[in-house]
């Protein structure tokens, strides 16, 4: 028990206390320039990323099809698939920023992304007020920034043309509303129209995770001690309620208007296999797997994490009430969504996961300010970051002098610049900032290294070129079943072509006659197929799934293009006579 009163009164204690205190209208220019500039450098370092298809991902497919049929059939209401049917299962915001931006800027990958990316930008941006209501200390909430800054699930919603940095955006406002009402105990106006408005805009991107977060809200309040029912009440704010149920709910029921029992079962399918689809005999063991995801993915915070609560368990008891609050708020938080995506019986997707880290992120941040030994394990991981740097720059100058031999000197005057940059300003940076820094320099790096070998753009482009030359501004078909065809690919097609071509499933007809002129094929239906007269030409496909140690091991022996080719998918296109 002395242990912990000694821990509880140490002087950095103290210290934190007094900061705690300061006046609100103390100046604030040092740490929004910092944020600034933080917000910036994610910007500039992730558009390189979000200008190919780098790092695609298959659902990205659907938004960008949609998008463009928004924009050929003038129908801005009904999202549609590859086939032309509605999509009822997702709300529709999400394909308007993409048609909006293909509207301004046309159809590109760039502009696929560009929404996504300002949503990315805003979670990084929205961190500091979020932390500064969690703790009140801006050193902490600046802390707290650099920690989403380099997130892994942050950077790669924000490249994305998926809703789920739009997501992660709404319900970080939302929680920032939710923080000031119920750990910071201010009853403004702007906190209640944050909280339900954040929370509105949340479901009409995606569904009903930010109901989740709601519902979380409203049972703290009534169940973190004393005064519950008080404060229960001071979360009703009729105005920004009824304002938000209007703009979550007016999409969701003009489509029961127009679809009824058909959309209600379409969404709810969705909604129930993604966010939970019933408890399991195993449910203990998924837990503990998710959380453990968890933690990866908020490395290597969680680690200096760890080594301080090696050295003083008592770090997870604050000293103050606040930052009980906030602790009990952003942890009850983050083991809700855990258990929550624990429960579907396929394996938990981390991107679900991405809600809990702009809260996690705070209280992280806090307990590796309040004690020394924080600061010595960010002083160690910024060092180490650093040399992690070099060593990639060079393991990744090697592998891509075979593909892009210009490109290896660039590779190598980024990795070894931006650490002897970094080096040099470590006595001038915090330690926390030259890690972020280090680790962030790493996404435009592996962009600027791995892009001539994962990377599939001019592959897209050359096939682009074929089809149009041969399209001649007709339809070019695509042949085989959906779940047999490259998707991903024929997705990259439509939009590297800037959707001036409708690429189309089609099956072979028993009448080679009616076969169309263009044919995008798997090389094993091709195989199976009688195509005489048509010309062929190979086309090398997206990498399959690549296994993580497989790849680590062909990175650290220079055979990365090698091992990647084998992955991967080789279709053929074949362009038959006039």
């Amino acid at each position: 028990m002395g242990r912990r009163h000694a821990s509880l009164r140490a002087p950095e204690l103290d210290s934190a206390v007094r900061e705690a205190a300061e006046p609100s209208a103390a100046p604030d220019t040092g740490p929004r320039l910092a944020i600034a500039g933080l917000v910036a450098l994610f910007v500039a370092g992730l558009v390189p990323l979000a200008a190919t298809f780098f790092l695609f991902h298959s659902d990205e497919r659907r938004y960008m099809r949609a998008a463009i049929a928004m924009l050929q059939t003038g129908d801005y209401l009904v999202p549609v698939d590859a086939n032309g049917l509605p999509r009822l299962i997702k709300p529709i915001v999400s394909y308007w920023l993409v048609a909006a931006t293909y509207q301004v800027m046309g159809v590109g990958v760039l502009a696929s992304r560009l929404a996504f990316l300002a949503c990315g930008a805003g979670i990084v941006l929205m961190t500091y007020p979020l932390a500064l209501a969690l703790n009140g200390r801006r050193r902490v909430a600046l802390l707290a920034t650099a920690i989403v800054l380099v997130n892994p699930q942050v950077v790669l919603a924000s490249v994305r043309a998926i809703p789920d940095a739009r997501l992660c955006l709404c319900m970080t406002i939302s929680a920032w509303g939710f923080a000031r009402l119920l750990v910071a105990n201010d009853r403004s106006t702007g906190a209640y129209w944050a909280a339900y408005v954040g929370a509105a805009l949340g479901v009409a991107t995606k569904g009903l995770w930010p109901v989740v977060l709601v519902v979380f809200a409203a049972a703290f309040a009534g169940l973190a001690g004393r005064g519950g029912r008080e404060r229960l009440r001071g979360l009703i704010h009729l105005p920004s309620m009824l304002t938000a149920l209007a703009m979550a709910g007016w999409w969701y029921g003009w489509m029961v208007h127009r679809y009824g029992v058909e959309f209600l079962g379409a969404f709810a399918h969705d909604q129930h296999r993604s966010a939970g689809a019933g408890v399991e005999r195993h449910l203990a063991g998924h837990v503990a797997a998710t959380a453990w995801l968890l933690a990866v993915n908020l490395l290597p915070w969680a680690l200096g994490l760890l080594a301080v609560l090696v050295r003083d368990r008592w770090v997870l008891v604050p000293g103050d009430p606040r930052s009980r609050r906030a602790l009990a708020f952003a942890g009850g938080w983050a083991a809700l969504v855990v258990v929550i995506v624990a429960l579907p019986k396929h394996p938990p997707d981390e991107r679900y996961l991405l809600p809990t880290v702009p809260l996690l992120a705070a209280v992280i941040a806090e307990m590796l300010d309040r004690r020394p030994a924080g600061a010595r394990i960010l002083r160690a991981l910024s060092l180490l970051a650093v040399g992690l740097l070099v060593v990639s720059g060079v393991l990744l100058a090697i592998n891509v002098a075979e593909a892009a031999p210009g490109r290896a000197g660039a590779v190598l005057a980024l990795a070894l610049g931006a650490a002897g940059v970094l080096g040099a300003a470590g006595r001038r940076l915090s330690p926390a900032v030259v890690l972020a820094l280090a680790l962030f320099v790493h996404a435009p790096l592996a962009w600027l290294a791995l892009d001539p070998i994962v990377g599939v753009d001019a592959e897209l482009r050359k096939t682009g070129r074929v089809i149009e030359a041969a399209a001649d501004g007709r339809s070019a078909p695509v042949v085989g079943r959906p779940e047999q065809m490259s998707a991903n690919f024929t997705t990259g097609l439509q939009v590297t072509i800037g959707g001036r071509v409708h690429l189309v499933v089609w099956s072979p007809a028993a009448d080679r006659a009616a076969w169309p002129r263009i044919l995008l094929l798997r090389a094993a239906d091709a195989a199976r197929l009688d195509l005489a007269g048509y010309a062929q030409q190979p086309v090398l496909g997206f990498p399959k799934p690549l296994p993580t140690g497989g790849f680590v091991r062909a990175l650290v022996a220079g055979g990365l293009r090698r091992f990647v080719d084998s992955h991967r998918e080789r279709l053929i296109l074949a362009i038959g006579p006039q």
